[in-house]
């Protein structure tokens, strides 16, 4: 009988950059219902130093910001998950205001994506 078993995601990906996802509790609540599989969350991708999220505000600018990784305001960090790796240079795309961000922002608005 054969078994298969996965590779780890570090020897599946390509790249040399790791990329994360930032977990953060919501609510207090989590501390109880997280061990059923349950909760409310929050989520930012971090790649090269700084972590990327979306959220609401009043504002009528994007919802797309960045900061200090594992550092959300307001937020309680919980974990951290490998998600894969990247060859991207951070002037490709993310940060760089013709890049990635800069396109999301035209579609993501946070008083319109929470209405």
């Amino acid at each position: 009988m054969m078994l298969l078993f996965k590779k780890p995601i570090e020897e599946r990906t390509g790249g040399s950059v790791p990329v994360y996802l930032n977990v953060y509790d919501l609510t207090a609540i989590n501390g109880y219902a997280y061990w059923f599989g349950l909760g409310v969350f929050h989520s930012g991708v971090q790649v090269h130093g700084v972590e990327y999220a979306f959220g609401a505000h009043e504002r009528s600018t994007t919802g797309i910001f960045e900061g200090l990784p594992k550092q959300c305001d307001g937020f309680r960090f919980r974990k951290t998950v490998l998600v894969g790796k990247t060859d991207m240079k951070p002037t490709e795309g993310i940060p760089s205001q013709t890049g990635l961000i800069a396109l999301l922002e035209l579609g993501f608005f946070a008083i319109v994506f929470y209405q």
